[in-house]
């Protein structure tokens, strides 16, 4: 097990969270996923890790797997907007 695995393990006992660990091959979208998520309760949900090109600000978004494309479009759009709006300011 890996240090940071560890660490987060330690937060999530230290914060009374409890969690179950999944290992499973990398999967690219929910329909992949399923299969090894057969008999888990729960939300499922799929990420999106952003971080701007400096690499010192990251975001993680996690939303609903049942969320469509049209949400993560939205998301998408609100980052080039904003990158934009900094570009011009």
């Amino acid at each position: 097990m890996e240090k940071n695995e560890m660490r987060v393990q330690e937060v999530l006992v230290e914060l009374l969270i409890d969690y179950e660990i999944i290992n499973h091959p990398p999967v690219f979208n929910c329909d992949e996923m399923i299969s090894y998520m057969k008999g888990i309760g729960g939300a499922h949900c799929k990420n999106l890790f952003l971080r701007n090109k400096k690499g010192n600000r990251h975001i993680l978004v996690i939303l609903v797997e049942s969320k469509n494309k049209q949400l993560y479009d939205s998301i998408i759009f609100h980052i080039e907007t904003v990158k934009i709006k900094k570009t011009l300011n």
